[in-house]
């Protein structure tokens, strides 16, 4: 009788044992999930926070690409504006010299004109001054040939008495 209850207390000591060493293995499976569940948990707000860091720095690039173009564009609506003003001044620039020569064109026809006008009424001047001299030339040629005339008649009077 006391060797079987020598052998039920070493068998339920056994069991403690056994028990006791379970229940240790279980809570360390327990610490062990908590603590992986603990690593996961800091390792997806770890991710998170890299993935909204990344985030952050794509909208910054972005923003900068975008104000890069604005730059840009306005950049080039400069130098087209500038490019218009420069072809605009060199159409003024074109347009005022062929004024120019134009005009001078007109002044020197003006001049030629006033020249020639001036060369004609100097012909002119000097046609009538030759006219006049003409008729008076043969103005006097007529009062001598009409006194020559008269005095033939005269003559021939006096040879009549």
């Amino acid at each position: 009788e006391a060797q079987k209850e020598e052998e039920r207390r070493r068998i339920a000591e056994e069991n403690a044992k056994k028990f006791a060493q379970k229940k240790k293995e279980m809570e360390a499976e327990k610490a062990l999930k908590e603590q992986r569940k603990k690593e996961a948990l800091e390792r997806r707000k770890e991710e998170a926070r890299q993935r909204q860091e990344e985030n952050a720095l794509a909208i910054k690039a972005e923003k900068e690409a975008k104000e890069k173009e604005i730059e840009e564009a306005k950049k080039r609506v400069e130098a087209q504006k500038e490019e218009e003003r420069r072809r605009i001044a060199e159409e003024n620039a074109k347009k005022f010299a062929q004024k120019k020569k134009e005009m001078e064109a007109e002044k020197a026809l003006k001049e030629q004109r006033k020249k020639e006008a001036l060369e004609r009424r100097k012909e002119e001047a000097r046609q009538r001054q030759e006219e006049n001299a003409l008729a008076i030339k043969a103005e006097k040629e007529a009062k001598e040939k009409e006194i020559e005339e008269a005095k033939k008649r005269v003559e021939a009077q006096k040879e009549e008495e």
